[in-house]
């Protein structure tokens, strides 16, 4: 989607998986326009315009024609008594002995097997476009490997350096785009939440606030880092949420983003015009009570769903959730993978 920002494709396909009896062109445009990039707005439209289809038939679409009113009321109904579990959970970034085919399930090309050596006939890496064959002739120990998403339509295969380079920049196959839990760019830290009963965020008075402490020491930075190698200068940064049952879900989907890596990263300061620190990645967080969104403080009406839409751009969403969307990308028309 040309001049569309990242999180708002990811929100737009989420939405598309989920009501995909309709032109994804509409879809996008419900999201962009009608919606003003609000994902929940985009939901209960596109809900509402489900319900008037419903006495219409969808040719193999059944199971997904109701998924919108399932999140709905799957989110409802963990809104019933939820609690905010208190405590310290720790993340260790990404190092050189990370497993990669572990995670990934990726296959290898056996370059003595006769079968494997014509599938690759006539076939280049599409990140350097660099032909398997001819690479492999040259040095046989080069690895060649095919990514669990591969069908006969896009043939995800890879030298295996450069799918292990594309990987640790985004989390994702390059052709098309299936999420890897690969760790992200975070340095090792720790995340610790509490919440006070007594404080407020304004705009939600006697609610109580809750507050998240993330706390990284210096370090040296990993592979997946700007300057491998490299020390960085450590920080302490604090986050707020009002204790409400929109906060208290918006602190479980921040959790599952730092325990993949996503919320911070290592790299230049523009504020402190200095690098090597450690700086606030594409998630955004709410760093004071009040002020309102020019002081990245509350009140803010539209931060909790900006903030599920950011974490989708990650793949990262609330477990009922997640339990939906990954059923429904496992269930994507697909071939299985070429190879035996």
């Amino acid at each position: 989607m040309t001049g569309v920002k990242y999180e708002d494709e990811h929100a737009i396909f989420m939405l598309e998986s989920m009501f995909n009896q309709f032109p994804k062109a509409m879809v996008a445009d419900m999201y962009m326009k009608e919606s003003k990039k609000n994902f929940d707005v985009a939901l209960d439209k596109l809900i509402s315009l489900q319900k008037t289809n419903n006495s219409q038939p969808h040719h193999n679409h059944g199971a997904r024609n109701g998924a919108g009113n399932r999140l709905r009321k799957l989110m409802e109904e963990k809104k019933k008594n939820l609690k905010v579990k208190q405590g310290t959970i720790k993340y260790t970034q990404l190092s050189e002995k990370f497993n990669f085919e572990k995670v990934v399930k990726w296959k290898t090309f056996d370059i003595g097997n006769d079968d494997h050596l014509r599938l690759l006939k006539g076939m280049d890496d599409p990140l350097t476009l660099d032909n398997f064959l001819e690479t492999i002739e040259e040095d046989p120990s080069i690895d060649i490997v095919q990514l669990p998403c591969a069908t006969t339509k896009v043939n995800a295969t890879f030298f295996k350096v450069n799918i292990v380079q594309s990987l640790m920049s985004k989390p994702e196959c390059p052709l098309c785009h299936t999420y890897y839990p690969i760790p992200g760019t975070q340095p090792s830290g720790t995340m610790t939440t509490k919440v006070y009963p007594d404080k407020n965020c304004q705009g939600y008075y006697g609610d109580g606030v809750i507050e998240i402490v993330f706390n990284f020491p210096s370090g040296t930075q990993g592979p997946n880092h700007r300057n491998p190698g490299t020390s960085f200068s450590g920080t302490t940064r604090y986050a707020y949420l009002p204790h409400v049952d929109d906060g208290k879900l918006a602190v479980k989907l921040l959790e599952k983003a730092f325990q993949r890596g996503e919320l911070f990263t290592v790299g230049r300061s523009l504020t402190n015009n200095s690098d090597n620190v450690v700086t606030f990645g594409s998630i955004h967080l709410k760093t004071a009570v009040g002020g309102g969104p020019q002081a990245h403080g509350w009140p803010d009406n539209t931060y909790f769903s900006r903030l599920q839409a950011e974490c989708a751009a990650k793949m990262i969403f609330h477990d009922d959730q997640e339990d939906e969307m990954m059923g429904w990308l496992n269930k994507k028309d697909k071939t299985s993978n070429t190879i035996i």
